[in-house]
């Protein structure tokens, strides 16, 4: 059977009739697995002058885990209330995650990048605040951007309550961009980040003690409450990063299967459907591509390295090359 198979796939890159090359993805190139790496990951306006254009944001890698990365801003990128208006709200129904997912998103990231953002689960439930003050619940949302819970900064940038907390936390310090200071950040030399730049306060997401306020990180770098209409905090970014998506200089593809890389200029392969038939099968399937469907594929090779592999994605067929083991298969 596996000699007809990979006997069907000749025939296909043989006798197929044209090959285009089509947007591809790339594998990022930066250290996006090191986790403590500093990264840099689409445009924002920082420097205050607009009319240099914008600048490359830069990103703390805080996590890295099964192909995907954790980033969260390096700097404060604006001043803006957690909620426009002082009222019962949530992560789920706030301005800020509003604002997060639709103007920000759109401006800060091309297609290309905000396709290799990942769309997370995000928890919102009382196990994401400090629990010896909260036991508020709240709906989990789908977000591409969202802020850090206090249980995720206590555990990537050791934040405690302020009581449990001698404020002198400098992990979790940030300094607000000079364009963040326009926009009303309020900062301080009281208090200096690592390299030494006066550190601003910064939102986390909901639960609060109440509805009525939201979580932040105290200039010392302390978990604090602040009512929600407060506009004077700044805006600290996090998203999860697919690794093995698409960046903005195009060129190859990656796809991963049975913990293999497959790794090649990505091409569309014309076939008629009674040439594929073999192929076009419900194959076991242990990996996936941004925003695509794999329903089928086979190698032109026995062996599951070093080999061509052909799927059907989207419809579509593509050809990648096997380079690299990335775990057990």
């Amino acid at each position: 059977m596996k000699k007809h198979f990979a006997i069907a796939i000749l025939l296909i890159l043989v006798f197929a009739v044209s090959i285009s090359t089509v947007l591809a993805e790339t594998p990022i190139t930066q250290s996006f697995d090191t986790i403590g790496s500093i990264v840099t990951f689409g445009r924002y306006e920082q420097d205050g002058d607009k009319e240099n254009g914008h600048e490359e944001i830069e990103w703390v890698v805080l996590d890295v885990q099964d192909g995907k990365a954790l980033l969260l801003s390096k700097y404060g990128l604006e001043a803006k209330p957690y909620n426009t208006e002082y009222t019962d709200v949530t992560w789920e129904t706030c301005t800020l995650r509003a604002w997060l997912n639709s103007d920000f998103l759109n401006k800060a990231f091309s297609a290309e990048e905000q396709s290799a953002i990942l769309t997370t689960t995000v928890d919102n439930s009382s196990s994401q605040g400090y629990n010896d003050l909260n036991s508020i619940d709240g709906n989990n949302t789908q977000d591409k951007i969202f802020l850090l819970s206090y249980a995720e900064a206590n555990r990537y940038l050791s934040v405690k309550y302020w009581k449990e907390d001698d404020g002198n936390n400098t992990k979790s310090r940030v300094a607000p961009t000079d364009y963040a200071i326009e926009t009303g950040a309020y900062s301080t030399d009281i208090y200096q980040t690592a390299d030494g730049k006066p550190a601003g306060w910064w939102w986390l997401r909901m639960p609060g003690l109440s509805n009525f306020d939201a979580p932040y990180v105290h200039n010392g770098g302390s978990l604090y409450y602040e009512a929600v209409f407060r506009d004077y905090g700044v805006v600290r970014p996090a998203f999860w990063l697919n690794l093995y998506a698409a960046d903005e200089k195009g060129g190859d593809t990656t796809v991963k299967i049975h913990g293999i890389v497959y790794y090649n200029t990505k091409k569309v392969i014309p076939v008629e459907p009674e040439e594929s038939a073999i192929v076009n099968e419900e194959l076991p399937i242990n990996g996936s591509m941004t925003d695509k469907k794999i329903t089928a594929y086979a190698f032109i090779n026995d062996e599951q390295s070093d080999d061509i592999l052909v799927c059907l994605i989207d419809g579509e067929w593509y050809q990648f090359l096997a380079t690299e083991r990335v775990g057990q298969p």
